[in-house]
């Protein structure tokens, strides 16, 4: 798809989960999945900002329910996957436009905590508690959800 893709590739998050190995590349703007059992290998994402295309795909997750989060760093918003690459759902950021770039994800308990850098230089970020909602994934954040850093 690339010409120079070894020149753009920048792989960034690396996560292994139930015999996959998931990776995100913020120059190639994709998320790749490689099945460890079969070799098979599947692609997700493409550079733009419609959904289910990634702008800088950073922050990646699994959780028990076999949902993959990938953060879109420069679009700023989360993607819910299958493990198999499958796009689920897209989660927004509040439009509070003073946190941007989702850049790590974990999960405690019923919230996953998503790390937003500041957006300006020097500006201070904040962590977004994401409620999980179901086997789908996230929901939008409640106001008041950040906890500065």
């Amino acid at each position: 798809e690339f010409d120079n893709w070894q020149i753009l590739s920048q792989a960034r998050f690396l996560k292994y989960s139930n015999k996959k190995i998931y990776i995100t590349d913020e120059g190639l703007h994709k998320m790749f999945i490689v099945d460890m059992m079969s070799g098979k290998q599947t692609v997700s994402g493409y550079l733009g900002s419609k959904t289910g295309q990634f702008k800088k795909p950073t922050g990646l997750m699994v959780d028990d329910l076999g949902n993959v989060l990938v953060g879109d760093s420069d679009n700023n918003r989360l993607f819910v996957y299958t493990m198999e690459g499958k796009f689920l759902k897209m989660v927004a950021q509040q439009e509070d436009w003073r946190y941007s770039s989702p850049h790590d994800l974990v999960r405690m308990g019923n919230y996953v905590m998503a790390v937003f850098r500041g957006e300006g230089m020097g500006d201070e970020g904040v962590i977004v508690k994401y409620k999980v909602a179901g086997d789908s994934g996230l929901n939008t954040p409640e106001s008041g959800s950040e906890i500065g850093m």
